[in-house]
């Protein structure tokens, strides 16, 4: 019996021309021999996309459940090694035989052919991550693999060690492909609806999470950063779910301080006038920043949040911004303008925006021009507070002229010269981050 194991042991290895050792399930016509691998024939043949190979160390009695020292099953790799080729295929070269496609398709055979044997498709990493391999998914931008691992049962609102579900990766990374995909599949959009939270932490929803990557992720194109927005609320979130600071997402958005997310929320029915439990409204959470209050938001925020203004919150606070000597006339300006009630006009063109802003395009063939611009984009002109003052443009123009120097200054060889026009132009956002610094 022995003769025959190690005759087993050793045909196994020279089939399959690997020295690693494969597992044999119980039951099966050879017994397990080698567990202390790094990385079993199993694992090599799912990285290497090798069917064949797959097939037949399956067909030979392979232990579907075996991990690797990392503790990672084979579904965990064919996974990992997915988002390996999407990521980081290699350029046309002569020598490389297989295309994307072809090699795609062979990770998509080794999942199915996994799956189809009865891997433990809810198996979490052997790590501290807790996450299974539909979290893996998400995070390598595996769009095929996602529906293909919940046809086969995966969990769609599983946590991970941190109550991070999939859905919520997807959404705090922007995915939006993923987030419909895993939405049309039956994720749940509300979580924290029910009485259990479902990240324990924060209590952020997908919503909240989608709202402050788009407002933090100013590398990506708008309709990247707020698809995810569209695709959630659209699906039905809830845009007034709160987390445990007490916020929803447009409070979120408002305290990161960015118009697009602010202006997408309010498109779906976000209620601007909602105040925390301290008390902290909108606009005071925006003013609360400590930093670049000098935006066009700042306006909106203003006209469109109801009478009385909430400057403070409910310990009778300031925000962070006002508080200092060097805002002491905005301060006394806002302070005023929050006693004074809203004219007819503004209350009108504050109830068509909010109500109707889902409908912007078919109200500009409506509208009279004139209506229209001040409905939607006459903001800054109907408050009298600025931020900025006149000494911000002296430093804008001497870093402007900082710039400019060295530039002309560069030991490369120009091909022109650049007119300060020009240079003004294509340095718009160093010149300002430099400015931002002298102020």
């Amino acid at each position: 019996m022995a003769e025959d194991s190690q005759h087993n042991c050793c045909s196994i290895s020279t089939e399959h021309r690997s020295g690693v050792g494969i597992s044999i399930r119980e039951g099966g016509s050879r017994h397990v021999f080698r567990k202390e691998c790094d990385f079993t024939q199993l694992h090599a043949a799912v990285s290497a996309k090798n069917v064949e190979r797959l097939k037949s160390l399956l067909l030979a009695g392979a232990d579907l459940q075996l991990r690797d020292k990392k503790g990672y099953t084979a579904l965990h790799v064919a996974i990992l090694s997915w988002g390996h080729h999407l990521r980081n295929w290699p350029k046309p070269h002569p020598g490389i035989l297989a295309t994307p496609n072809d090699v795609l398709a062979r990770a998509e055979l080794c999942l199915r052919t996994l799956c189809d044997h009865g891997i433990k498709i809810n198996a979490t990493l052997g790590d501290s991550s807790g996450q299974a391999a539909l979290h893996l998914a998400v995070c390598y931008k595996v769009l095929p693999a996602v529906p293909i691992l919940a046809s086969y049962g995966a969990d769609l609102n599983a946590e991970d060690s941190v109550g991070m579900t999939p859905l919520h990766l997807a959404s705090s990374t922007l995915q939006k492909d993923i987030v419909s995909s895993l939405i049309r599949l039956g994720a749940d959009v509300n979580a924290l609806a029910a009485l259990i939270q479902i990240i324990r932490r924060t209590g952020n929803t997908p919503l909240h999470l989608a709202t402050v990557a788009a407002a933090i992720q100013h590398n990506k194109a708008p309709e990247t950063r707020l698809g995810c927005i569209s695709e959630l609320v659209e699906h039905g979130a809830d845009t007034e779910v709160v987390n445990w600071a007490d916020r929803t997402p447009l409070q979120e958005a408002c305290a990161c301080g960015e118009e697009e997310p602010v202006d997408a929320l309010l498109t779906h029915g976000a209620d601007i006038n909602r105040r925390t439990e301290a008390g902290e409204g909108c606009l005071f959470l925006f003013l609360d920043r400590q930093r670049d209050v000098r935006r066009s938001l700042l306006s909106k925020l203003i006209c469109l949040t109801s009478q009385p203004l909430a400057l403070h919150d409910r310990h009778g606070r300031l925000p962070v911004v006002l508080t200092g000597p060097r805002y002491a006339v905005q301060r006394e300006r806002l302070l005023a303008l929050s006693r004074q009630p809203r004219s007819l006009k503004e209350m009108c063109r504050n109830h068509v925006y909010l109500s109707q802003a889902r409908s912007r395009r078919e109200l500009r063939d409506v509208l009279p021009e004139a209506i229209f611009d001040y409905v939607f984009n006459c903001w800054d002109s109907a408050v009298d507070v600025s931020f900025v003052f006149e000494d911000d443009g002296k430093c804008l123009g001497s870093a402007l002229s900082t710039l400019e120097s060295g530039l002309l200054s560069c030991p490369l060889e120009p091909v022109r010269s650049l007119s300060r026009a020009e240079l003004s132009q294509a340095s718009a956002g160093q010149a300002a981050a430099l400015a931002a610094t002298a102020f």
